[in-house]
């Protein structure tokens, strides 16, 4: 599905990467599901490995939206 979103040059234009965070938002369910299904490693414990996606996640969001705030293509490798 990503590849829709991201040209032939390799690039993710602002407009798309602000359609991709739409994506994320409305699959949020999804994520917070497959959150549930994780399970720590052998001396994890459970706030780690969720703080890990949860900050992962947030990351990915911030760095969509410093790109459409610039008006800047986002380089993807997928």
């Amino acid at each position: 599905m990503l590849e829709v979103l991201v040209g032939k040059d390799g690039k993710m234009s602002p407009r798309n990467a602000e359609r991709f965070l739409r994506m994320l938002a409305e699959r949020e369910p999804v994520f917070e599901a497959n959150l549930k299904k994780v399970k720590p490693a052998r001396g994890e414990m459970w706030a780690e490995v969720e703080k890990y996606f949860r900050d992962k996640y947030e990351r990915l969001k911030a760095f969509l939206r410093q790109a459409i705030d610039r008006k800047e293509s986002v380089q993807c490798s997928l």
